[in-house]
């Protein structure tokens, strides 16, 4: 269903920019307690009377609540938003990128040997093109690694339609 696909889509896009967010707010919140600690300890040792001596724990607190807000929000992200997304996520995600991956496969494709079976050529050829689309897109790092597993499994099997009848020759 195309409306299920598109609502995946915009749910990965959702996580990912929610991820994102919750990156930069943890980069915020160590640079404010690195900050806040040698503050402090100019402060004690009476190097400095320009700034105010509230001013190192105000920036101790605030680095310590807003790191528990962005434990807050990704315990959010994971309970409630990746656990809501679409068991087709692979599939979805392989139909939303079809393009890239026929010209992954096509790159990848090495000639047939007579040695072994078709389809065991064919099928580390999709290894191949699965590990390097997911090396570009990284998904491991919004997904999780279950999430992150189903789309590595539904590329390796050789993920739609249009790919297999090109495969096939029809």
């Amino acid at each position: 269903n195309e409306s299920e696909e598109t609502n995946t889509i915009k749910s990965v896009r959702g996580i990912c920019s929610c991820e994102q967010i919750a990156a930069f707010a943890q980069i915020v919140a160590s640079l404010a307690a690195a900050i806040a600690l040698p503050f402090d300890l100019a402060m004690r040792q009476n190097l400095t009377d320009f700034f105010a001596p509230k001013i190192p724990f105000s920036l101790a607190i605030g680095s310590l609540a807003l790191s528990l807000l962005v434990f807050l929000f990704r315990l959010y992200i994971t309970q409630v938003k990746r656990y809501n997304l679409s068991p087709c996520l692979g599939e979805h995600i392989a139909k939303s990128f079809d393009a890239e991956l026929q010209s992954l496969y096509q790159d990848f494709q090495a000639p047939m040997n007579t040695v072994e079976p078709k389809e065991v050529q064919k099928r580390r050829t999709w290894e191949f093109v699965a590990r390097e689309f997911l090396h570009r897109w990284r998904f491991d790092t919004a997904l999780q690694a279950d999430r992150f597993g189903s789309i590595l499994q539904y590329v390796e099997s050789g993920p739609s339609a249009p790919i297999r009848e090109a495969d096939n020759g029809v």
